[in-house]
């Protein structure tokens, strides 16, 4: 499995590249009234509205010192492929994980890099770690100085992959 990895506060994080389209500085987006609180806005990704997920917000990481908190000039945007996207590349992952058809991004601190890891690496999420609620973690990864959190993108985003399979298999 090969991760595009980052920061979130103290936090190393990572998700399948597979899912990424494109990364990019986070400024100019337009807020949502009425959204909830870990959706910043919307995005005009080459005439693509993209809706950005504070991730932040959606982990419950709410509040927090001045320090932990971000400056959205300093922030990235991993904006994600589309399911149709996916399909191209991927029909299983696009079958069992990518269940989105609008463009979503999420908001993070700071880059990391591309990271392969063997799934001997791949240990089971803890039930809370970091103050990360266990169904928006997939597996953790032991590095040299702390874990590296590979997130699951379908929970945060607010599906339940059993649940996206079962109405995929019904239509």
């Amino acid at each position: 499995m090969v991760l595009c990895t980052f920061r979130l506060g103290d936090v190393s994080m990572g998700i399948d590249i597979r899912m990424v389209q494109e990364i990019k500085r986070c400024y100019g987006s337009t807020p949502v009234p009425g959204s909830p609180n870990y959706i910043r806005g919307m995005l005009n990704n080459r005439g693509r509205v993209t809706t950005l997920y504070d991730l932040r917000n959606r982990l419950g990481w709410l509040g927090g010192s001045e320090e932990e908190s971000s400056d959205p000039r300093k922030e990235f945007a991993i904006i994600l492929k589309t399911r149709s996207h996916v399909r191209q590349i991927d029909e299983e992952l696009a079958h069992t994980t990518v269940f989105w058809n609008d463009s979503v991004a999420l908001i993070v601190d700071q880059l990391g890099g591309v990271l392969e890891v063997s799934g001997q690496q791949l240990r089971p999420s803890p039930a809370n770690m970091a103050g990360i609620s266990a169904q928006f973690i997939s597996a953790v990864v032991q590095q040299q100085k702390d874990l590296l959190v590979i997130l699951d993108v379908p929970h945060i985003l607010g599906f339940d992959p059993q649940e996206e399979i079962k109405k995929l298999a019904e239509v």
